[in-house]
């Protein structure tokens, strides 16, 4: 019996091994992260001006308002004149005075000039202002209780007759007008006509000789006053040459002061010079005021 044939067997293919991977050494980079461009930038509108920028605190206004207030009421008064317009200048420096403290730097000037410029001008300004300075360092003031700037206005308005600050401001006065006031204490510059003066130092020697006279500035005595004070002056220089070039110096430094306010503050007539020429009367000033502070320095 046959055997039956068996199936030849199918060769097998091993699968090949797989190598191994090799080990990559090197370092991963990590990709960065892409540049976002930048947001546009929200550009507001300006902000609208109020009326409170010139002010150093907002709720200021309505002090400014009533300082503003009791100046124009004064200043309608004041068209009294002599004693009474002396008092009211007075109040209308210390008013000023207050309206400077409330406003910002840099706004005074241009606050006076927009409410009252119809009614008096810078220099004018100026004198009520420093007279109102003066007021409050005078030995008539010292017994009031003076008011912060923003309560100042509210304070002026209801300082009628009897108050203590009309008092106060009666007896700084005295008999005199506001242009005498100034004179006296020296607020605005010594103008005298004719090209003469008084020497400063033998006026108050006679003033203290006469002393009707004490308390009057020059500019306001008799014609007849005058007269005799220019006769006596004359006979104190006759033999002295070193006063003689005193009375000449003080002529010539009253001249310069009066100029240099003239032209340095009311007119600013510098604006017209050319920088350099600016530049050179600057260094010039400079100089000068540096070697008076080193004079007066070794008088003291």
């Amino acid at each position: 019996m046959a055997t039956p044939k068996q199936k030849p067997k199918e060769k097998t293919t091993k699968p090949a091994k797989a190598e191994p991977k090799a080990t990559d050494t090197r370092m991963v980079k990590i990709p960065k992260p892409e540049k976002k461009a930048p947001e546009p930038v929200e550009v507001l509108p300006p902000e609208k001006d109020d009326g409170l920028s010139i002010l150093k605190h907002p709720n200021d206004a309505a002090a400014l308002n009533i300082v503003e207030t009791s100046i124009k009421r004064d200043i309608q008064m004041a068209a009294v004149a002599d004693k009474a317009g002396a008092m009211l200048g007075i109040k209308i420096g210390l008013a000023l005075n207050a309206a400077k403290m409330i406003l910002r730097h840099g706004q005074f000037e241009n606050w006076v000039s927009t409410k009252f410029g119809s009614a008096f001008g810078e220099r004018k300004a100026r004198y009520y202002y420093k007279m109102g300075q003066v007021f409050i360092s005078s030995a008539e003031s010292g017994t009031l209780q003076l008011p912060a700037p923003r309560e100042a206005g509210q304070w002026l308005v209801v300082s009628n007759e009897g108050s203590e600050l009309q008092k106060a401001v009666e007896a700084f006065v005295g008999d005199m007008t506001f242009a005498e006031l100034l004179d006296k204490h020296k607020v605005r510059p010594f103008k005298q006509k004719g090209g003469w003066r008084p020497a400063e130092w033998l006026l108050i020697q006679y003033q203290q000789e006469n002393p009707r006279l004490k308390n009057k500035p020059f500019e306001v005595w008799s014609q007849e006053d005058k007269d005799a004070f220019k006769a006596w002056q004359e006979k104190q220089v006759e033999a002295d040459e070193s006063a003689r070039e005193r009375m000449a110096a003080e002529g010539t430094w009253g001249k310069i002061r009066a100029e240099l306010l003239e032209h340095g503050l009311d007119r600013k007539s510098w604006k017209f010079l050319l920088p350099k020429e600016i530049e050179e009367t600057r260094d010039t000033l400079a100089g000068v005021l540096k070697a008076m502070s080193a004079a007066n320095k070794n008088k003291g």
